[in-house]
């Protein structure tokens, strides 16, 4: 329909102006039917690069000058360029040559190398504290436990960067069945920091302001996502953290029960994004915000899928929008766009539906009882006009309603009703009137009926802006007072000049006596106190009824 994409591309235009780049027309749609947002931690709450806080060597046959130096040649040589890579990167680049390579995946999170350097040839593996902890020797457990205890270094993401024996192929650190079958010696305990957005509280706050519950989904550690929702204000314990391997454990309805319970999930594979959101799709609306590789398959599979202008390619191309600047808190303001456009949406569709409707009922009208039809196909072409093609415009550019509607279709089917009524009243109440006070001709009849018409259209416009955007009722008037009048001058002109007879032609005004324009103001005047009056209590009816409900 003609003007719904007017409307969608209005909304496509504030968007962007906001600071967001619309990818898809249909994610319009989602904005504003979303009640659940996922996000993940590094690069939507956190900056999207990460710093070294502290790095802790362990002399295990090499001295803590020249584990620097490795992991130094570990960074530079990786073909990864994830996060923590750019990070590991700031330390000297040391020259050496790759022999062989196991790269990172969100699904083992670690990677492997084995370099040729001028301190000899290693195999080396750097990954995720959890991961790699248990293949250490206990002793070696102790003591990286102990060090991050003494250190208080839980809240930061954590590494282990640790050798392999000599000779052993990369390919061999997994076996058929997908367990890590060596056993690790560790270099160093790594620690990564990243600053939270500044913009990350407020964003939080208005989603919860909206009613909009929000989930975490992260590949960090449990202790990573405690300590940054703890930064931001949001209180969180270990108990409220649910990690990936926790729902590997859960049978199909334990893990649709534990998603729709809890908040925060951590140590995830791109997998376990997948399946909460497939799962709470089932029953909610998502949007899933994320900026790595990793993210790709749970943006997919949301209702409504979010990236990060830096975040990955990938990412980028199949979101619905893309987020210019990194600018979190845009999105609560996105969102109010969405409803924004729904309820313009559903003003239109009442516009649009009830002009059709009266055309119909009027038929029906005089195929079962005789009444006179007013309306030739231009006239009607003349209610379209001005009951919906110019409504249409300036709901669009001046509605401001973004509390979103309660009831769609209740609210659409019961405003349609009370427009027929209304209308029907007004237009054989003009011709009775007319008949009973001025003995008036077929066509007269038929012009009192149709000006009657015109101006429940113009009330209808007027009823529904006002509800759009209070604050410009009187613009709203004045535009219609306008339009009424421009309407009485045509068809009361004797002026037979262009483009005034062009007009008159083409939407078949004719004259009539200007005096029964006194019995289309009194059938109008009944008309639009009906439609105001029962428009006022529908709607209150209609809250209490829900209300109740909820």
């Amino acid at each position: 329909m003609f003007f719904t994409t007017v409307v969608f591309a209005a909304g496509v235009y504030r968007v962007m102006k906001l600071g967001a780049v619309v990818q898809k027309l249909n994610a319009i749609e989602s904005f504003s039917t979303v009640d659940v947002v996922c996000l993940d931690k590094t690069g939507t709450l956190t900056e999207n690069h990460l710093s070294l806080h502290a790095l802790h060597a362990f002399e295990n046959g090499v001295s803590e000058s020249n584990i620097k130096q490795l992991l130094g040649a570990f960074a530079h040589a990786s073909s990864d360029s994830n996060a923590t890579i750019q990070a590991l990167r700031h330390l000297p680049k040391t020259p050496s040559q790759v022999i062989a390579e196991l790269p990172f995946s969100s699904a083992r999170k670690f990677s492997a190398l084995r370099l040729k350097t001028e301190l000899g040839e290693f195999s080396l593996a750097l990954g995720g504290y959890e991961v790699l902890l248990p293949f250490l020797d206990e002793a070696n457990q102790r003591v990286l436990n102990r060090t991050l205890e003494e250190h208080g270094l839980r809240g930061y993401r954590n590494l282990i960067f640790a050798s392999l024996s000599d000779g052993v192929p990369l390919n061999s650190l997994f076996s058929p069945n997908g367990e890590m079958s060596l056993k690790l010696k560790p270099l160093a305990l790594i620690c990564l920091s990243g600053a939270i957005r500044h913009d990350a509280p407020e964003a939080l706050a208005l989603f919860r302001e909206n009613q909009i519950d929000i989930k975490i989904l992260s590949g960090d550690s449990a202790d990573s996502v405690q300590a940054t929702l703890n930064d931001i204000g949001w209180k969180t314990t270990k108990g409220d953290v649910v990690t990936g391997a926790e729902l590997d454990t859960l049978a199909a309805h334990q893990f649709v029960e534990r998603v729709q319970e809890k908040s925060v999930f951590a140590r995830l594979s791109p997998e376990h994004k997948q399946r909460i959101i497939r799962t709470l799709n089932k029953h909610r609306r998502t949007a899933m915000i994320g900026d790595g590789v990793n993210d790709v398959p749970a943006v997919k599979e949301a209702t409504l899928g979010i990236a990060m202008e830096e975040g990955s390619s990938i990412t980028k191309e199949i979101a619905d929008i893309v987020l210019l600047k990194n600018k979190f808190s845009l999105l609560p303001k996105i969102f109010e766009q969405g409803r924004l456009i729904l309820n313009t949406v559903l003003s239109i569709s009442k516009l649009y539906l009830t002009k059709n409707l009266i055309v119909l009922l009027l038929e029906i009208s005089t195929v079962l009882f005789g009444a006179l039809f007013p309306l030739t196909p231009r006239r009607s072409g003349l209610l379209s006009l001005l009951g919906v093609a110019l409504p249409v415009y300036f709901i669009t550019a001046f509605n401001t309603r973004t509390s979103p509607p309660r009831a769609f279709f209740t609210e659409l089917f019961s405003f349609i009703a009370i427009s027929l009524v209304a209308f029907a009243s007004a237009s054989y109440l003009s011709q009775y009137l007319t008949q009973l006070f001025f003995e008036p001709t077929r066509i007269e009849e038929k012009m009192a009926m149709t000006s009657a018409l015109v101006v429940m259209c113009l009330g209808n416009f007027v009823y529904l802006a006002m509800r759009a955007n209070s604050e410009k009722l009187l613009l709203f008037v004045q535009s219609s007072l306008l339009v009424l009048l421009l309407y009485v001058f045509l068809a009361h002109t004797p002026w037979n000049v262009f483009p005034l007879n062009l007009i008159k032609t083409f939407y078949e005004i004719e004259n009539f006596r200007i005096e029964i324009w006194s019995a289309i103001s009194l059938g109008s005047a009944v008309g639009l106190a009906l439609l105001f009056t029962m428009h006022r209590l529908s709607e209150r009816w209609l809250y209490r009824s829900l209300s109740s409900r909820s």
